[in-house]
């Protein structure tokens, strides 16, 4: 029952970084153009505030387009934040300073280091990231505190020596290649390709479901969420079936890295194990198309990344006006990644499913969770 108050919690998150980055730059513009000491015919000047402008709204841009659904709420999040905001404003502040750029960019790489230790903390409580997805995540950050702190012993070991459009390359040249080589994992999920799933495509398929099975006898541990196992038999029988489509979603390279089962019409047996939030409820639910998601699993590398949401993004552009729904179990383990995930894609609670036995589980319970065309998210 704790759940809505955690979906609070991250709507605030959200709304808040999103409202501070707008203030940040409206505020840190102005500040640079109505300087008396801003000319816009110095290059210099002009180069070095359109760089920082370009620093602050990437942040931003990654923010929205793949960091801002990872989040999990808390203090330690607020907090550093907040010190971020401010590290934007002075990056503003001293936008023609070279060295003090560099300096600047050391403590946002290190507030960088502290969100990922935060957001590792967390996911990893709920297991949902493994020791070597941490590893790797925190030594990005490491690689990035490192290079800009080479980057500024060297501009103060030069000093004046170097010029000062040189050192104003060497900050964007040293920023380019920490995003290129620290930042490039973001975003590298959301140019993807949803496809109907092929017969090459079936042992990769076994091997992203088969991770996500729930080990039974560690049911209360939440590990895993799909319920049993499947095979390559299996999944060739279901691509012949006209009821169920199997799609896979693969990255610019056509690796394939995640999957998506659903069927048009909610099996009977299904729904007649249904209690409904409402009458009304159950009434919206019926009246329209239904793209039901069965199952859903995406590589482990892939997890935190924005991949789910890229997935249900060309979900709904191959389905556009039907209503999308999904059973996210509770009892007698509950996914409560998979509940939140959804419920800030936009779904709703509208019934629980329940069995005293369903598929080797005791008193299983799961929500049924809908989103309806044209209802805001």
């Amino acid at each position: 029952m704790s759940q809505p108050t955690k979906e609070t919690q991250s709507r605030f998150i959200g709304t808040f970084v999103n409202a501070i980055y707008a203030i940040v730059l409206s505020i840190g513009m102005g500040n640079i153009v109505f300087s008396d000491s801003f000319l816009l015919t110095d290059y210099l000047d002009l180069a070095s505030a359109g760089f920082v402008v370009v620093v602050v709204a990437g942040y931003w841009w990654d923010w929205v387009d793949s960091v801002q659904e990872q989040v999990l709420s808390s203090l330690r999040e607020f907090l550093i934040d907040l010190s971020m905001a401010f590290v934007f404003l002075t990056l503003f502040a001293f936008y023609d300073q070279p060295v003090t750029l560099a300096a600047l960019f050391i403590a946002l790489a290190c507030l960088d280091l502290l969100w990922v230790a935060n957001s590792c903390y967390e996911h990893g409580r709920s297991e949902a990231m493994s020791a070597r997805d941490i590893f790797v995540a925190l030594l990005r950050k490491v690689g990035a505190v490192a290079v800009f702190t080479i980057l500024y012993l060297v501009l103060l070991a030069t000093g004046d020596a170097l010029h000062h459009a040189f050192q104003l390359v060497a900050v964007m040249v040293c920023f380019t290649a920490v995003r290129f080589l620290f930042f490039s994992h973001v975003r590298s999920v959301q140019n993807i390709v949803l496809r109907r799933a092929e017969i090459p495509d079936v042992q990769r398929i076994v091997e992203i479901h088969n991770i996500h099975v729930i080990q039974h006898d560690k049911a209360m541990s939440g590990t895993g969420f799909l319920l049993t196992e499947t095979s390559r038999e299996e999944v060739k029988k279901k691509l012949k079936e006209s009821s169920t489509l199997v799609f896979v979603a693969t990255n610019l390279k056509h690796r394939v890295f995640g999957f998506v089962e659903v069927t048009q019409a909610i099996p009977h047996q299904e729904l007649a194990n249904v209690s409904w939030d409402s009458h009304d409820v159950r009434k919206e639910f019926e009246e329209g198309p239904h793209c039901h998601i069965l199952q859903v699993g995406i590589a482990p590398e892939y997890m935190g990344k924005g991949a789910g949401r890229a997935i249900y993004r060309r979900l709904r552009e191959r389905f556009p006006g039907v209503v999308l729904s999904a059973f996210i179990a509770v009892a007698p383990v509950e996914n409560s990644r998979s509940l939140k995930f959804h419920l800030k894609q936009g779904f709703r609670q509208v019934g629980i499913f329940s069995k005293p036995e369903y598929r080797g589980l005791e008193n299983y319970r799961s929500v049924l969770l809908a989103d309806f065309p044209g209802k805001k998210r």
